[in-house]
Parts: C-alpha cells; structure tokens; sequence
C-alpha cells in the first residue's frame, strides 16, 4: 500500500474549494495525512478582456480589490472548515506566475494532489487556468485526484 503523507489541495474562492477540501480530509484522516490547501489564481488585475497578461488601468483599483475580495473568502471558508483545535489542515498561497507551473512545482513536494475539474461557465474559477490539472499532473507527476465540477 502506498504511504501517504502529504496532500495538497488546490483552492480558489468557488464554494467547490471545500468540496475538494472535505475529499482531501477524508483521505488524509485514512492515512494520517497532512492536507495543505494552496490558494493558488491568477491575479484578476492582470487578465485582459482579451485574455492576455497586460494591466488594465482604468480597472485596476477595482480588480485589485476583488483579488484581495476573494483571496479573504477563500481563507474565510478554510477557517470554517478547519475549525478550532488541532487540524491536519494547513493554509497556503501561491503567489507565483506562471499559475499553473508554479503549482506543479509546489505539487512534487505532495504524495496527493487534489484538484478541480475545470468549468468554463464558472465566473468564480475565472482566474484559475483551464490547463492547472494537466499540467500539474504532467508537470510534477504526482498521483492526482480530480473532482468533478458537478458534484
């Protein structure tokens, strides 16, 4: 059987975060696990209409405060769900670009990555990139549990 020690769950501010959560907890507690939810999207200020990395400087205030909007929600929700007293649970933020090569990095270091399937009509998920689960996967080669984005 195959140890387990270290999972690492991907979270952003869509409710279906904890749904990821919950699964990697149930898992963790099955092999005495620790669970690292990695807060991990791509800045809304630096997403243009068009999709491409440049600022948009009339907006720029604006998306800033969402970012720091939804960064707050995500956290709230992880506290919630972790609770008082002791937690195999453990917060994280990746701040680094590209996302989704930066999160494969930080995925080498897990024996279990969980991650969300991608849902375009999702505004919530916007900033997270429709390739994080292939190349988290391919990038670090980490066994990889995928939630699907319909429950």
């Amino acid at each position: 059987m195959t140890e387990i020690s270290r999972i690492l769950v991907h979270f952003d501010a869509s409710p279906r975060s904890l749904a990821r959560l919950r699964v990697a907890r149930s898992l963790a507690g099955g092999f005495d696990a620790q669970v690292t939810a990695m807060y991990a999207v791509d800045p809304l200020h630096q997403l243009s209409v068009f999709g491409q990395w440049e600022p948009m400087a009339s907006n720029l205030p604006k998306l800033q405060q969402r970012d720091a909007e939804h960064l707050a929600s995500a956290r709230r929700q992880f506290e919630r769900e972790r609770g008082d007293g002791p937690s195999p649970l453990q917060w994280a933020e990746l701040g680094a670009t590209p996302l989704a090569g930066a999160f494969a990095d930080q995925a080498l270091f897990a024996d279990l990555v969980v991650l969300g399937q991608h849902d375009a009509r999702d505004a919530e998920t916007s900033n997270v990139p429709a390739d994080l689960i292939a190349t988290t996967v391919i990038g670090s080669g980490r066994p990889a549990l995928v939630v699907p984005y319909a429950g």
